[in-house]
């Protein structure tokens, strides 16, 4: 474990000042942060990501939009093929786009952005790997 950055990431939040060892190692740990990563999901991801009920009506809606929409004619034929990924903002920024036009609903849109979304603790966002109550006993002493 790398001493420096596990002191910075105690020091990151003050109310560890305050913690017990076993309880900064718990705070370390939780997922506790919200990241947006690259994901690319097919219908079989979608279908079973945000449920085949939800995700059946969301593939008939962009079915029913794909004549009128280009964006979406080419999205549905990657959706069947290598997937489309939900973690890009251009992706993220069509399916807005979507619901102002009344294509989706705002709970459709939000269903697929969830698929790339990642819960992550402090720990993992510093690099670092479990923290146990000794690491930090290790490093206040």
């Amino acid at each position: 474990m790398l001493r420096d950055e596990l002191i910075a990431l105690i020091e990151s939040d003050p109310a560890n000042a305050t913690r017990t060892n076993a309880e900064v190692a718990a705070w370390a740990n939780a997922k506790t942060i919200t990241r947006i990563v690259e994901r690319n999901i097919t219908i079989s991801t979608l279908l079973s990501s945000v449920g085949a009920e939800q995700g059946a009506q969301i593939l008939d809606k962009l079915e029913a939009a794909a004549p009128t929409i280009p964006a979406v004619k080419w999205a549905m034929k990657m959706l069947s093929t290598s997937g489309i990924n939900t973690g890009d903002p251009e992706t993220r920024a069509m399916l807005d786009k979507l619901v102002v036009a009344g294509v989706l609903t705002q709970a459709d849109a939000d269903a697929l952005k969830s698929t790339a979304i990642e819960r992550i603790s402090p720990a993992m966002q510093a690099g670092l790997p479990e923290i146990k109550a000794g690491h930090v006993a290790g490093v206040r002493s």
